[in-house]
Formats: structure tokens, sequence, C-alpha cells
């Protein structure tokens, strides 16, 4: 792989991390945006990253999503929506597939930690400032 090569792949995943939730790429789609046949970008990308391309998009709107479900106030498929996810089905499979857990169970396992930890955030900096 030629190091213009590299830099193209890299182009291509910094578009995939600009644009995961925004946008579907087909690897047809990236391949004539960066000047790719498809057999070089789907070895290349993933001889490189590790991933294929749409595992890589995958991964990172997953990641995404973990951090949405953080707020209680967002609903699991407002979340899924704001990843990139059209339906509703392909998240959760992506999710339990990913995380071995429904993304509802995934929440409450983890949410009290996260109330916990608020919980001493708050005690703490009212407990600080009196000694």
């Amino acid at each position: 792989m030629t190091t213009e090569e590299k830099l193209r792949l890299q182009q291509v995943k910094d578009k995939i991390d600009n644009e995961y939730s925004t946008a579907d790429f087909t690897v047809q789609e990236l391949c004539k945006q960066f000047k790719f046949s498809d057999h070089k970008l789907r070895y290349g990308f993933e001889q490189l990253f590790g991933l294929s391309v749409s595992d890589y998009q995958t991964k990172k709107r997953l990641e995404h999503i973990t951090k949405l479900l953080e707020n209680e106030e967002m609903t699991i498929s407002q979340a899924a929506y704001d990843a990139g996810y059209k339906e509703y089905s392909t998240f959760y499979r992506s999710f339990k597939r990913e995380f071995k857990v429904t993304p509802h169970r995934w929440r409450k396992d983890r949410l009290p930690v996260t109330a916990l930890l608020i919980s001493c955030y708050l005690f703490w900096s009212y407990v600080m400032p009196i000694l």
C-alpha cells in the first residue's frame, strides 16, 4: 500500500468519523469519492484500521449511543436516531451483538452507577466548602 493510498484511506476514516450519524456510506460511494477500486478500499481499510468500513461506522455509532444513553431523559429510540440509525431493529441487533445485552438492560445496569457518581459529586461539592 502506498503512502498516498494510506492518506486517502485516512480521509475515508475521517469522513466516517465526522458524518457517521448523518449518512450511510456505501462502499461504492466511498470508492467513487476517494478514487479506490472496491477491493482496494475494502482490503486497505480493514488492513489499516482493523475493521471493515461498515463495522467501523457501526462502532462509531454505538460509541455515540452509549454516551447518549447516559441521559435518562432521552429515549433509546431517540438515541438510536441521533446516532444515525434509520431503523430501530437494525440498531437493536447491532447493539445486542456488540454489548451482549439489550439497550434497555445496558442502560438499567449503568444508570445506578451514574446516579451514584453524581450524588457523590454533589455531596462533596457541598461538604468541601464547609471544611
